[in-house]
């Protein structure tokens, strides 16, 4: 599928955002309605289907998601996703490790790390595995820019950043880019590099997932940097992590187009179905017309 190819980021640590981006939402879903996000279960053109089950702890933050394939488990994979929170309620780690495999793939886990600023913005975003990100803020405490720099690169020097633009609560545009330089080569002419833009629509209902929040895509493996080449390789999500952007805005993307290098200039469509509470519980995607991938959500109340 699409989206479950490897591909090289897009854009870096696109995971935090709320409707107040100091007190950060623990609990995907709705507050309003006491509402939280159950299962997601996703079906694939292939006839794959994996389902995520959300598990909480005593105070209604996210603490485990187990993820799995049906009908039959015992053969397919199972991932286990767990987080971890401070004193005030941040998420300060999530680690999805693959439990189950057929066949073994070299990278079993990966881990995400997360600083923030005395004000209660997220500051870096550490994923263990491929790069450190940082953080900067404009008014009413949205991110409006970020730099990346990696791990194991070895003999190269490798750098990056981009911006987001906004529209009320939503990001409307997005930049990023990327550049290696070998160590004593000329740092006017990258050895690799490339630029990336995208712009989004929205509906006006509710995204559960306005928040800081790292969901996992199962079956699609974990993110890594690839040494010798220099290039990151970051893997599909839901929602979070490293390269997805729609934790950033209040409302949920309908449409995504990307400008970018060769086969990565793509245009996505989304359509949904909701429940009374204005929160989705259906959405398909189209990836240059052609149908990529359906998401079904369960809420249960809290």
């Amino acid at each position: 599928m699409i989206q479950h190819l490897i591909v090289l980021v897009l854009f870096g640590g696109l995971v935090f955002a709320c409707s107040d981006h100091l007190t950060p939402s623990i609990t995907p879903g709705s507050r309003d309605v006491r509402l939280r996000v159950k299962t997601i279960t996703e079906e694939l053109p292939n006839n794959k289907t994996w389902v995520s089950q959300f598990s909480y702890d005593g105070q209604g933050r996210l603490a485990f998601i187990l993820a799995f394939q049906t009908p039959d488990s015992s053969v397919a994979r199972v991932e286990r996703t767990t987080y971890q929170y401070n004193a005030q309620n941040q998420l300060t780690q999530a680690q999805r490790r693959i439990v189950t495999r057929q066949p073994s793939f070299p990278l079993d886990e990966e881990t995400l790390i997360y600083t923030y600023t005395a004000m209660g913005q997220v500051a870096t975003l550490n994923s263990t595995s491929t790069a450190l990100l940082s953080f900067s803020y404009g008014v009413n405490n949205k991110p409006t820019g970020f730099s990346r720099s990696y791990i194991g690169t070895g003999g190269l020097s490798v750098s990056g950043g981009g911006g987001f633009s906004y529209t009320e609560n939503n990001v409307t545009a997005a930049s990023d880019r990327h550049s290696i330089i070998r160590l004593g080569g000329s740092p006017n002419t990258p050895d690799f590099g490339y630029s990336f833009q995208k712009t989004f629509t929205y509906d006006d209902k509710v995204n559960p997932f306005f928040g800081v929040f790292f969901i996992p895509a199962p079956g699609v493996e974990p993110s890594f940097y690839n040494v010798p080449s220099g290039n990151y390789v970051a893997k599909y999500t839901y929602f979070g992590g490293i390269s997805n952007v729609l934790t950033l805005s209040k409302n949920n993307v309908l449409t995504e187009i990307t400008n970018g290098p060769g086969p990565n200039s793509t245009s996505s469509v989304y359509q949904y179905q909701y429940n009374a509470a204005n929160l989705p519980t259906l959405r398909t995607t189209l990836t240059n017309g052609s149908p990529t991938e359906t998401l079904r959500f369960e809420y249960e109340t809290y």
